[in-house]
């Protein structure tokens, strides 16, 4: 922070103030540091490569922060990445943004990784583009401007943004994140594909935890959701429907390349506990009744999953009762525990597997409460051969 953009070279013994100042000197495998300190709002106008990214990281152990009290403007971010490609930024912490923590729209192959982004007026991150991971990070308060609200505005803890450029959000991986007290929505993720969502732990909740809009090849393995909403959210819904409260710009009447049902979700060995609904595939409640035939998803495979306290853990199309339900649609091997509304469809189910039309009315039944029998004594003779 003690820096200048006017008189330094980005050597240690002159260094600049701000990302900003950098411009475009950083070349393709070289590592910026942040020296200990507080900073204010940071622009990023630099890129790397595909093969050497450049790194964006702390100096020393003291650390790094970016106050974002300083962001007044709408959908901007405290650290803003758009347009940027192949950068890895690594153990900052952001704080107290007057909008979002992180904005990365029309990015391609951004890492975010340690990185803990507090409080949050809106959003902690919004990313859009291809190529992302985002791994081991901290995602906390987010919302802060809607807490208490009707949830007609709300934030979230990350966004995948689909932009005006039509373009669908590909290849994202999400894994080992914490995302706690979200005024809103924990993950939401619209026109995405080959989107790996696994191995993250969100709590505290205010909406739905997850939130699909239209994907193809969507895998949701290992993550642990526990709050008063909704787990899974999965919907087909309209570009102009309800579920964009986290759109930056309008969006575009075209759905391309989403011209056909979302298809290929794949949901295994998630637990999910004290939620509202646990797994949902929805058409907006707000689509006229033509859109709403084309609000489903194909191959579903929903299995190995633990449901605890859960009012009603697999349902499909549950606020539009005028969509279909999905097609070749899987539910096997989940547990229920406590969680008496099991599986509810509106409509038929097409027979998968060797598994009955529906409608379906439960899983599993809840885990026997006998205890089992006591163990062998210890004291007993053993067994001779």
């Amino acid at each position: 922070p003690a820096g200048s953009d006017l008189t330094g070279t980005g050597g240690a013994g002159a260094p600049y103030a701000t990302l900003d100042g950098l411009g475009t000197l950083p070349q393709p495998g070289d590592q910026v540091r942040l020296r200990p300190g507080v900073y204010g709002r940071q622009r990023v106008g630099f890129d790397g490569s595909q093969s050497t990214p450049i790194s964006i990281t702390v100096e020393g152990q003291a650390g790094a922060e970016i106050d974002g009290s300083d962001v007044t403007g709408a959908f901007e971010g405290a650290l803003d990445l758009d347009g940027r490609h192949d950068l890895i930024v690594d153990g900052l912490l952001i704080r107290d943004s007057g909008e979002r923590g992180i904005t990365a729209d029309f990015a391609t192959r951004i890492t975010l990784q340690n990185l803990t982004i507090l409080r949050s007026a809106t959003d902690a991150v919004v990313i859009g583009g291809t190529g992302h991971l985002l791994d081991h990070n901290e995602f906390l308060d987010s919302g802060t401007r809607h807490a208490g609200g009707d949830g007609s505005a709300v934030g979230t803890g990350l966004a995948i943004n689909w932009n005006t450029a039509g373009q669908a959000n590909q290849s994202l991986v999400i894994r080992r994140n914490r995302i706690a007290g979200v005024w809103g929505f924990g993950i939401t993720a619209s026109h995405v594909q080959d989107l790996v969502v696994s191995d993250n732990v969100l709590v505290d909740i205010a909406w739905d935890a997850v939130v699909i809009n239209r994907g193809r090849s969507v895998v949701l393995t290992r993550n642990v959701i526990a709050h008063e909403g909704a787990g899974y959210r999965f919907t087909s819904g309209a570009p102009n429907g309800r579920l964009f409260p986290i759109a930056a710009v309008p969006i575009p009447s075209s759905e391309a390349p989403f011209t056909t049902p979302s298809q290929d979700l794949v949901i295994h060995n998630n637990l999910l506990r004290g939620v509202r609904w646990g797994v949902g595939t929805y058409c907006d409640d707000g689509l006229p009744l033509a859109d709403a035939a084309d609000a489903t998803w194909a191959n579903v495979e929903i299995a190995h999953n633990t449901f605890v306290d859960v009012d009603e853990p697999i349902s499909t199309n549950g606020r539009c009762a005028q969509g279909p339900v999905p097609t070749s649609f899987v539910a096997v091997a989940n547990v229920a525990l406590r969680s008496p509304g099991a599986l509810k469809c509106a409509g038929t189910v097409t027979p998968v597997r060797g598994l009955p039309p529906g409608p379906w009315r439960s899983i599993a039944p809840a885990r026997a409460t006998t205890p089992p029998p006591a163990p062998p004594s210890a004291n007993r003779e053993p067994r001779r051969t």
